[in-house]
């Protein structure tokens, strides 16, 4: 058992087992606020920190939960724990710990690879998921508002950062009011650089929901604080301009977005990217053509006089290529030549022969996107390095693909496939094989990544190479991505194109594809995925996932009921005992969302009588577990606890089992299950743990009264813990042992029940719980803690 003079380091073990609900919290804060005995200085400096580390402790553990329901993919599970976070992070009176955790939510960073929880939640939401996820904003804009004029930065940030979301949502009429919001806030922000900084990104997201007449002010005011502030090196002030430029580029003013850039001085990779957002617009009104030929002429000219100021060499030759690419267009064949000459000329500079074919290949490729592809096809047959010309190839067979010109593509990706065989290195020809696939699956050609992808030959795979390169894995990444996509057809293809000997790898991505067909209505094309493989096992899965949709999409019952019975009489023709009852459990798992619940226990218990004839018992009590996870992850809890009572012969494996189900249904929120399943275990400090686990869950529902009755059980329970009140734990033996304190010594437990009791307002039963600690060290510390809450020992 921890004890006070240690510190608070037992709190979030407490609080693990304590996860208050946000209205809770405000009650405890105003309970610990007035206590009824002043304490000493160094006493209420102790109460303050543990008020604030309840505070922070029930809002990390809801974005722990938060992020556990993303990484899951379960979006409304975790746009409900997001809510519930923001209620609580609003409670918190520690404001730089508000700030962290808010920021931690909502803002993801330029550079890093790490997304916000708030944008991965949004970018997975698929458009029926989108409203909910969408209703979670609102309550993250109120706290945001709620941060102090001495936090405008991050409080500007976190506004915009939700407008944006909003904007992605497909809601641009929630966004607007938001990032109104965020502007009057940036207005309190000190210092001209992050002034520049905020008002760009709120401009930018402008731009985003189209609405360019808003972000026009804002980009101007952002630019006069740009040219004001002072910069500690060239750099800085050019991240600062280089957007700016590029925005007025967007609003359709080449000319002003020409000013800002060339006032980017020594910092030329800055300017470059500045520069030529101004010249692609050039080429975009060259494009348009309103004047005519002359006029579509003027503006290329143009363009070219900005683009020879550029300068980066690489940047200033590839976008000449793509000016000599409109000049091609627009009829001006020796102008082209004459810039696409000048742009390979600036690329060779300081290179080798293959340093600069591969330089050249993203001029070309420029060149070629100005509808000049087959001129661009012909340069790239006069090079020599395999791994420019695969590289180019792959390219111009995408824009091939998208001008619609099919046998083009095909014919184009072969050459790119024939030099990718050419190239020597091995690590380096897988590189530019994944770059192609990359490449192709980007512009949404899955077909010409399948090809790609096909041309590996399994026997160039030695057992260890520096770049592994597996066709199977790919296909299967590929497969993914296009299930991802929606893009069913193409993932089928690919699918079919897995070798044979990957048969697990091939039925698991066809289930899913059969999924996305029939949720899309498509009922008979996912039927037919019964036939890529004649195993019964997978044919029974394959009916029951359709069977399941037709219920659910169409609401026809007696097709569904027809399928059900066919895939049942599939699995019956099974004789392995484990797959049989994998499969029986899979369609039961579908009966089950279509709310059969009779149905599909039936199947369950059946599965169940199978898995007890498995003779491997480790097999056995596995297989029994996973069910019994499978369902609690189904919120079928008490088809989870059914499960546990055929692990008869491993009584550890079975208490563990049950715990674990339990836990599920706490959480699911099936708390007369959970209760109602404790008398089958018998280790009394895993039931005071689970008591605990349900008090947590009734003071989330603000039941107080079922929560105090939860307690009163937990308390009578932590008495029976066998063994010495504080207990320690060997975590790590050896030459560096490693011994930790047990959180589920009895000392510890009774020490969480008083605390709890204190923390819904039961002080009595509070001060009772901790006189049963036979510790006066620990006795006395906990009461020091216990007065925080408002509850006084007698006198």
């Amino acid at each position: 058992m921890f004890l006070f003079s240690q510190g608070l380091k037992t709190l979030s073990a407490v609080v693990c087992l304590v996860a208050l609900c946000p209205a809770a919290v405000a009650v405890q804060i105003s309970q610990a606020t007035v206590p009824a005995v002043i304490p000493t200085e160094s006493s209420a400096i102790d109460c303050a920190t543990e008020l604030a580390l309840l505070e922070q402790s029930v809002a990390n553990g809801l974005v722990d939960q938060a992020r556990q329901h993303i990484n899951d993919r379960q979006t409304e599970a975790a746009a409900i724990a997001l809510t519930q976070a923001f209620e609580a992070i609003g409670q918190v009176e520690d404001v730089a710990a508000k700030v962290t955790l808010l920021d931690q939510i909502i803002n993801s960073y330029e550079g890093s690879a790490d997304r916000s929880l708030i944008e991965q939640l949004v970018n997975q939401a698929n458009p029926p998921q989108q409203q909910q996820v969408a209703a979670v904003l609102p309550q993250a804009v109120q706290v945001t508002q709620s941060l102090s004029s001495g936090y405008s930065a991050i409080k500007t940030r976190t506004l915009t950062s939700i407008a944006r979301y909003y904007g992605v949502l497909e809601q641009p009429q929630q966004a607007q009011p938001v990032l109104a919001q965020a502007l009057q806030a940036s207005r309190l922000i000190r210092g001209a650089e992050f002034q520049t900084k905020a008002l760009t990104d709120i401009a930018q997201v402008y731009m985003a929901i189209r609405q360019p007449q808003l972000a026009v002010p804002i980009v101007a005011q952002s630019l006069q604080f740009a040219q004001a502030a002072t910069y500690p090196d060239v750099n800085r002030r050019a991240r600062s301009l280089e957007p700016i430029a590029r925005l007025y580029a967007q609003l359709g003013e080449p000319d002003r977005a020409l000013q800002v850039a060339q006032q980017i001085e020594d910092a030329p990779y800055y300017q470059s990217i500045a520069m030529i957002a101004v010249i692609d617009e050039y080429l975009k009104a060259g494009q348009v053509n309103p004047g005519g030929q002359l006029n579509q002429v003027r503006l290329l000219d143009r363009a070219v006089s900005i683009a020879l100021d550029i300068p980066a060499d690489d940047q200033r030759a590839i976008i000449l290529g793509a000016i000599a690419g409109r000049y091609a267009e627009a009829r001006q064949p020796d102008r082209a030549a004459e810039l696409l000459g000048q742009a390979l000329e600036i690329s060779a500079w300081a290179r080798t022969t293959s340093e600069r074919e591969q330089a050249a290949v993203a001029i070309i490729v420029r060149y070629a996107a100005a509808r000049q592809i087959d001129d661009a096809l012909r340069f790239l047959g006069d090079f020599d390095d395999p791994t420019a010309k695969a590289t180019g190839y792959g390219a111009i067979a995408s824009l091939y693909a998208e001008a619609g010109q099919t046998e083009r593509a095909q014919a184009t990706l072969t050459q790119a496939v024939q030099n990718i065989a050419a190239i020597a290195d091995l690590s380096n020809r897988n590189l530019v094989r994944q770059q192609l696939i990359d490449q192709a699956v980007q512009s949404g050609h899955y077909d010409l990544a399948l090809q790609v992808v096909q041309t590996v030959d399994l026997a160039e795979e030695p057992e260890q190479t520096s770049v592994s390169y597996s066709r199977a894995q790919n296909l299967t990444q590929l497969a993914n991505q296009a299930i991802a996509a929606n893009r069913y057809d193409d993932a089928l293809k690919i699918t079919q194109a897995i070798p044979p000997t990957y048969v697990e790898w091939r039925d698991r991505l066809f289930l899913q594809i059969a999924r996305g067909f029939a949720e899309a209505g498509d009922f008979d094309r996912a039927q037919a995925i019964a036939q890529q493989n004649v195993d019964p096992g997978f044919q029974a899965q394959v009916f029951a996932v359709v069977a399941a949709q037709i219920q659910l999409v169409a609401q026809q019952i007696d097709p569904a009921t027809e399928l059900f019975k066919q895939s049942i009489r599939l699995a019956n023709t099974i004789d392995s005992a484990a797959e049989k009852a994998e499969v029986l459990r899979a369609i039961a798992a579908e009966q089950f969302r279509v709310n059969q619940p009779e149905a599909a226990t039936q199947l369950l218990n059946q599965a169940v009588e199978l898995v007890k004839t498995i003779e491997d018992e480790e097999s056995r009590l596995s297989t029994l577990q996973a069910i019994s996870a499978q369902f609690s992850a189904a919120n079928q809890h008490q088809a989870a606890i059914q499960v546990t009572d055929a692990i008869l012969d491993a009584p550890v494996r079975r208490a563990a089992a049950i715990a674990d189900a339990i836990a599920a249904a706490i959480e699911g929120g099936d708390i007369s299950t959970a209760l109602a399943t404790l008398n089958r275990l018998d280790d009394p400090a895993t039931k005071t743990t689970l008591l605990l686990k349900i008090a947590d869950r009734y003071t989330q529902l603000s039941q107080r009264s079922q929560a105090a009755s939860a307690l009163a059980q937990a308390f009578q329970m932590a008495q029976t813990i066998p063994g010495e009140e504080s207990q320690t734990v060997n975590v790590r033996g050896g030459e560096n042992p490693l011994t930790v304190e047990d959180e589920q010594d009895r000392g510890s437990l009774l020490a969480a029940i008083a605390l709890k009791y204190a923390q819904i307002g039961q002080e009595q039963q509070s001060l009772q719980v901790a006189q049963a600690l036979q510790d006066p060290a620990g006795r006395d510390a906990l009461m020091l803690r216990l007065r925080c809450y408002g509850a006084t020992p007698a006198q």
